[in-house]
């Protein structure tokens, strides 16, 4: 669909140390946590920049994908979300 975005990040790198292998200057409980604002945050400001137009709502929303049934579940969503474009109320004919 052309008006949302749906993104399944992966985070591999360990959060006990520092990207150098030293131990991080501050310890965060879960800095893992602190990963995903970050990168949306980046990703909305670096996309506002290149458009010269804010495209991005205030929020979004986010969910940890525990599981292989999670994972199945949350992909078969989004393989088969575009599909459903003409349901959506923003829907216009000739727009996508």
């Amino acid at each position: 669909m052309p008006n949302h975005v749906h993104m399944i990040v992966q985070i591999t790198q360990s959060f006990e140390e520092g990207a150098s292998g030293k131990p991080r200057p501050t310890k965060m409980d879960c800095p893992a946590d602190a990963y995903i604002p970050k990168l949306i945050s980046s990703l909305k400001r670096y996309t506002n920049r290149s458009c010269g137009s804010d495209l991005w709502q205030d929020g979004y929303h986010d969910h940890i994908i525990r599981n292989e049934a999670d994972y199945l579940r949350i992909w078969t969503y989004m393989d088969q979300n575009p599909v459903k474009w003409r349901e959506d109320c923003y829907y216009e004919e000739g727009i996508l």
